[in-house]
């Protein structure tokens, strides 16, 4: 039924005079770095760690930005990429992926989901109303998809007051992270659901909150598949971003599993799953639910004149004790980047970390294994048509990733990664991705190209082992191959 009202809404519903797509997508990872480069030079405002971000936001600043000869060539290059990439009245593009095998790890770019994945979109933008419709086709010989002609990215949003209102189903990235994300990310496909968030992070008029800097909401509701041990349970997902000094983030975030078949879900069950604390980890069926919370962090700074640095880290527990998370588990990284020549190159190199194995304290004490994204109620979890909806190898994982990335001026990039991942690290429990433990080297080298037929994208993927493959060395080479053309 979803499916058929969103159809509607988006195909129409009728927009307003020509503005702009309210959403900057999640699945760029070359948008993501050229943002992250402006803000840097104060010429977008507030925090820029979660996706998707408004249009509006974006373009704030830009759109007073008089001249430009002052910055150095590759900031120049990405103000002028990211200007390029927004949408007016009327867009549409059309996507073709192919792989011999969908990717393992799943980072903030977006991959194949299946062997073959197509999808048409097309998008219609007024001053406060938008519409995206995207229709997909998918297969796979495993017969693993299970929804071959999918809507996901299509959204209905209206623009209300100082907030963005919208349906649909739309990928999310919640973390600072750039290669995993522990609570929302883009590994699991999109929920069906609704939500708001603010359309220009701004600071509180107030003088006793405007020492917080430019603050963000983002609240949505989603409703769960089927075929899981509770029926269509939904999903509350809340996060808050601040900015209390220039190029710092600080966010808090929790999500909350409750209702289904089957389970209570009138107005004392929602009560309790948010401000019932005593209520959880009861070890009965009186728990209102299952939750996820946690913060993450992100600061930037100048190492020399030429080179900045990113550091960032997401903290994110299962469990609750006294009204805070516990169990936790962890993720850090870092970023260096900077320009190259005077032809507007940017190079970029990121080291991260993350551990999916629950600690009852974020740096120390016991770790729990088979308890990320696991529940004794729910007991399909934190889990979405099979996949974890954060990390992308799912829990008691242990993964270390390096890339180094270069971008051009003319919308081409190159990319080369190392990652080291020890999968379902005590061999026991349910994990998804490997029922054994494994250590898997994943290398890999990708590059995108515009043409004057479209952009063209190619990542090949060699694999030291598999998952599932219990003493054995079943090594294995990936490659995807991409096209788009937008109209």
């Amino acid at each position: 039924m979803f499916r058929f009202i969103l159809l509607f809404v988006v195909f129409v519903f009728p927009a307003a005079s020509a503005g702009a797509s309210p959403f900057a997508e999640a699945g760029d990872r070359q948008l993501r770095n050229d943002v992250e480069v402006l803000a840097r030079y104060g010429l977008i405002s507030g925090p820029v760690m979660t996706w998707p971000l408004t249009w509006r936001q974006i373009t704030a600043r830009l759109d007073k930005t008089d001249g430009t000869d002052n910055l150095p060539p590759y900031v120049r290059m990405a103000l002028a990429r990211v200007r390029g990439k927004i949408p007016g009245e009327f867009h549409a593009s059309l996507t073709v992926r192919g792989t011999n095998t969908p990717a393992l790890l799943r980072g903030f770019d977006y991959t194949a989901r299946s062997e073959a994945d197509v999808t048409l979109s097309a998008e219609l933008h007024g001053d406060t109303i938008s519409a995206k419709g995207v229709i997909g086709y998918r297969y796979s010989e495993d017969d693993e998809v299970t929804d071959e002609v999918p809507l996901d990215g299509s959204y209905f949003a209206k623009e209300w007051g100082t907030f963005q209102f919208y349906v649909g189903t739309i990928d999310r990235w919640w973390s600072t992270g750039r290669e995993s994300a522990l609570m929302i990310s883009n590994n699991a496909r999109p929920m069906p659901s609704i939500g708001l968030m603010r359309s220009e992070p701004k600071a509180f008029e107030s003088k006793w909150l405007s020492w917080l800097g430019p603050w963000d909401l983002r609240v949505f509701l989603a409703r769960m598949e089927e075929d899981r041990y509770f029926a269509h349970p939904l999903v509350l997902g809340i996060r808050v971003k601040i900015s209390p000094v220039e190029n710092m983030e600080m966010g808090a975030m929790r999500a909350i599993q409750v209702c289904g078949e089957g389970r209570p879900c009138g107005p004392g069950t929602w009560t309790d799953a948010l401000f019932g604390g005593a209520a959880d980890n009861t070890g009965t069926l009186d728990e209102p639910g299952n939750q996820l919370g946690g913060f993450d962090f992100s600061y930037s700074f100048f190492l020399t004149k030429d080179v900045h640095v990113n550091s960032y880290f997401e903290f994110t527990g299962e469990d609750e004790g006294q009204y805070l998370p516990v169990k936790f588990a962890t993720l850090w990284g870092m970023s260096l980047y900077g320009g190259l020549g005077g032809d507007g190159l940017q190079w970029r190199l990121t080291g991260e970390y993350s551990d999916t194995s629950a600690k009852f304290k974020i740096i120390t004490g016991k770790r729990d294994y088979n308890v990320f994204y696991n529940h004794s109620i729910y007991r399909s979890g934190f889990r979405y048509e099979g996949r974890a909806i954060g990390h992308s190898l799912d829990n008691d994982v242990r993964l270390f990733s390096l890339r180094a990335s270069l971008f051009g001026g003319e919308n081409w990039e190159g990319s080369i990664a190392w990652h080291k991942a020890h999968l379902n690290r005590d061999g026991a429990g349910y994990n998804p991705v490997s029922l054994s433990a494994e250590k898997i080297d994943i290398f890999e080298l990708s590059g995108s190209l515009p043409t004057r037929m479209g952009a063209v994208a190619m990542e090949a993927r060699y694999m030291t082992d598999q998952p599932d493959t219990p003493g054995e060395k079943d090594r294995r080479l990936d490659l995807e191959l991409s096209w788009r053309a937008a109209f």
